[in-house]
């Protein structure tokens, strides 16, 4: 009786080897050979240089050092190595330098500069698109969420 069943699916499976779909390569699509690689240059559209990722928002004091006004509440609503991207009650300027320190931080905890990119409204408030003047070590990111 074994040596049924072993015969039988030995026969199945050179049924099966015959008639199986041939597996194809996949065909090389050439490239033009000017043609920039976006893994190497990056893609056209995309401006960003790191991967942003959103949390929970953090409330911020931010200091408009361009002004020298009196700390401000914010909430930073996404980040990355690069920057923050803050929520504010009022607008800011592009170009504006800023430090910003969350507001649950240590006593010693330092104040980290930033550059305004770009603001644009939003409900509420307005979003402020900040950039890193240099980027802080990575404990201290992890304090922005």
């Amino acid at each position: 009786m074994a040596a049924g069943v072993v015969a039988g699916l030995g026969v199945v499976g050179a049924i099966h080897y015959l008639v199986r779909p041939k597996v194809r390569p996949p065909q090389v699509m050439e490239k033009p050979k000017d043609a920039p690689d976006p893994f190497i240059h990056g893609s056209a559209g995309e401006q960003r240089q790191a991967f942003r990722r959103q949390g929970n928002p953090v409330e911020v004091q931010v200091v408009n050092q361009t002004t020298r006004s009196a700390p401000m509440r914010g909430w930073v609503v996404d980040r990355s190595v690069g920057g923050l991207c803050l929520l504010m009650e009022q607008p800011l300027e592009a170009g504006a330098l800023l430090t910003v320190r969350p507001k649950n931080a240590p006593p010693l905890a330092p104040w980290i500069e930033v550059t305004v990119r770009s603001c644009r409204e939003s409900n509420p408030g307005y979003e402020v698109g900040c950039q890193f003047v240099k980027t802080p070590p990575w404990a201290l990111l992890l304090t922005f969420g």
